[in-house]
């Protein structure tokens, strides 16, 4: 879609624009992202702020406008120190999994507030319909010359009793991000 129909559908930097079509209709995913910074108070130091923002927009037909059926921000803040935060665009999809003509809609990013060599923070969230799964966990840290660490991973305990299917894509877009994005030690 050109940028100029999108500019009322999202605020701060469009990352990514994932058009799809299901039963439900014609489905827009938009990611995007804003930096923002919040005063110092007093001797404390400014607290800078990411946020990650994902919406669903749908229209019934190419005459009707588009509608925003969900939307999800994700703030990081951070004080004083390195702040990142971004999605895995290669691991942000639309499929069908389970053939129920349904789109599920995938959503993994990372964040990270520190200094040095620490854990990115990853999640990963699988929406279908009003069905929601997300799993959250830290990068694997592997520095040459010691043990790795981090990598731990949590899963929302409705994850289990998803469609196999759907269980096995969240296994594999674990495998994919577990290293966080290039470049994170």
């Amino acid at each position: 879609m050109p940028e100029a129909e999108l500019e009322d559908l999202h605020s701060g930097t469009l990352l990514k624009q994932l058009p799809f079509h299901d039963i439900d209709g014609a489905g827009l995913l938009l990611l995007s992202r804003s930096e923002s910074t919040m005063p110092a108070e007093g001797d404390e130091d400014p607290v800078e702020q990411i946020t990650l923002r994902a919406e669903l927009y749908r229209r019934a037909d190419q005459a009707a406008p588009w509608t925003s059926r969900w939307s999800v921000d994700d703030p990081i803040q951070c004080e004083g120190l390195d702040l990142d935060a971004g999605y895995f665009l290669d691991q942000v999809t639309a499929t069908d999994l389970d053939n129920d003509g349904r789109a599920e809609l995938t959503l993994a990013s990372h964040s990270f507030c520190g200094g040095g060599v620490d854990p990115q923070q990853l999640r990963i969230g699988l929406r279908q319909g009003e069905q929601y799964y997300e799993v959250r966990g830290e990068s694997l840290v592997e520095v040459e010359g010691d043990a790795p660490f981090g990598g731990e991973r949590q899963d929302d305990p409705a994850l289990a009793s998803a469609a196999p299917a759907l269980r096995a894509h969240v296994d594999k877009v674990w495998e994919a991000i577990k290293r966080g994005p290039p470049g994170a030690p």
